[in-house]
């Protein structure tokens, strides 16, 4: 991927946030393949991800952590002609809302008091 100039417009743009991001759901993976499970809090630790979700038993690994925004899925409903998708169904840990994903790539950001790099 092509990094951007750092005095670029479009820069300066993707690094402005008009609001605060949320996080609206957690979802752990138990086993792979196996049904997410909705939580309510779940610890992190560094260099493993989301403890008790089978990529935590991986150190290292690249996707520790996968998130979606919401307002994705919300589109991915309205293209299926459904009121609404479950998060667990898109098999990603954390669904965030209010922030663009996009503009976190190769940035460190955080979740509550947990320091990410997208």
């Amino acid at each position: 991927m092509t990094r951007l100039n750092p005095d670029s417009p479009l820069r300066a743009l993707m690094e402005t946030f008009p609001q605060a991001g949320r996080l609206e759901w957690i979802g752990l993976r138990p086993a792979r393949r196996a049904p997410l499970l909705a939580m309510n809090h779940v610890e992190v630790t560094a260099d493993h991800g989301l403890a008790g979700d089978h990529k935590a038993s991986r150190p290292g690994g690249k996707r520790q952590v996968t998130l979606i925004q919401r307002e994705h899925r919300d589109v991915v409903a309205q293209l299926l002609g459904r009121g609404a998708v479950d998060p667990a169904r898109l098999r990603r840990n954390l669904m965030v809302s209010g922030i663009n994903l996009l503009a976190l790539r190769d940035e460190r950001f955080r979740i509550g008091a947990v320091l990410f790099e997208g």
